[in-house]
């Protein structure tokens, strides 16, 4: 079975969908692409269920609107598409733009990383579990402290960031953000590789 990718018409449809269907807690089309992403190249999978609540901010059984189910085919979509995305190395993520001082138009990933954050905040235990033992996954993950992730497990295990200074030094993490993530997901898959395998005693 080939893997839907949201086109530009699904994206505008989820963002409207996310503004209408969610609450004051429901993360934007750009924090639910950050939290997925997290998910997506993090130390196992999660179900839908445990994620949902934090992409909409509310269980979805709780939620009375005609358009939730339509709602929630589009982000298990968009799931998948980031999945395939890393695996074919076809990565971008979804950020905002708004106007500078100057009225230029300047990308915003702010949203993003609140939704990273909260998908590394997900499985925190799985996190913190290597970050306060492995320097490689450290090192590899500061590029994300330093964008804007912050969130309570990079906090406890990791060094302060160096903040971009301007623009250009922002735009340049951003531009390193599909490999630094398909990095670690290449991390942890090398992790459950090494995972001692039981055996079935016959």
């Amino acid at each position: 079975m080939s893997t839907k990718l949201l086109d530009a018409h699904d994206y505008d449809e989820l963002d409207a969908l996310l503004q209408t269907v969610g609450n004051s807690r429901s993360l934007g089309l750009d924090g639910v692409h950050g939290l997925l992403s997290a998910l997506a190249v993090g130390p196992r999978k999660v179900n839908a269920h445990d994620w949902l609540a934090l992409a909409l901010g509310e269980e979805p059984r709780i939620i009375q609107h005609p358009d939730l189910d339509r709602c929630i085919e589009l982000l298990l979509t968009l799931s998948e598409s980031i999945v395939y995305a890393l695996q074919h190395y076809a990565y971008e993520p979804v950020l905002m733009e708004h106007q500078d001082e100057h009225g230029e138009a300047e990308v915003d990933q702010y949203g993003w990383c609140v939704g990273f954050a909260a998908g590394i905040d997900l499985l925190a235990d799985d996190w913190e579990a290597k970050l306060s033992t492995d320097p490689a996954l450290v090192e590899t993950v500061m590029p994300l402290s330093a964008l804007g992730v912050n969130c309570e497990t990079f906090t406890r295990h990791l060094p302060p960031a160096q903040q971009p200074a301007n623009h250009f030094e922002r735009e340049a993490l951003i531009r390193r953000l599909p490999a630094c993530l398909i990095d670690i997901r290449h991390y942890w898959e090398e992790q459950r590789d090494d995972q001692p395998r039981s055996h079935r005693l016959h």
